[in-house]
């Protein structure tokens, strides 16, 4: 079975707490090991908050989807927004020392992927349901 969680956001940092506070009770509702949980949630963090930091350093408005799909065998995490293209799979490619947060979230997730369409970023992240090792929430 598969369920989802949807949020609209804005272009405010007081978000992030929001994106944070939602995921964590979305995933309560399902069992999914702690390390996956943790990983995600992180991952989830940095990317909104990269959106975030890059839509700042210009005038446009931002508005941010979020999107966590729980499947069977995967937890799916897309974020797009209307900030300035930034591709951070190829970016964290081309670059591996710039930026920790793109470092983590490429270690924190089996899969990413990113395009640019119809003037919107675009990130989907995976991460296999694992076995729990106990590792935080």
């Amino acid at each position: 079975m598969t369920d989802s969680l949807t949020l609209d956001l804005s272009g405010s940092p007081a978000e992030i707490r929001r994106v944070s506070t939602a995921f964590r009770e979305f995933v309560d509702g399902h069992a999914l090991p702690a390390q996956t949980r943790f990983a995600a949630r992180l991952a989830l963090e940095e990317a909104v908050t990269h959106a975030l930091a890059l839509a700042s350093d210009t005038s446009q408005e931002l508005t941010v989807h979020v999107e966590v799909t729980v499947a069977p065998s995967e937890l799916v995490l897309r974020v797009e927004d209307t900030g300035p293209a930034f591709d951070p799979v190829g970016a964290a490619a081309r670059e591996p020392s710039r930026g920790l947060g793109l470092h983590l979230t490429r270690t924190l997730m089996d899969r990413l992927d990113y395009r640019h369409e119809r003037g919107r970023n675009v990130l989907v992240m995976r991460k296999r349901r694992a076995a729990d090792r106990d590792e935080p929430t």
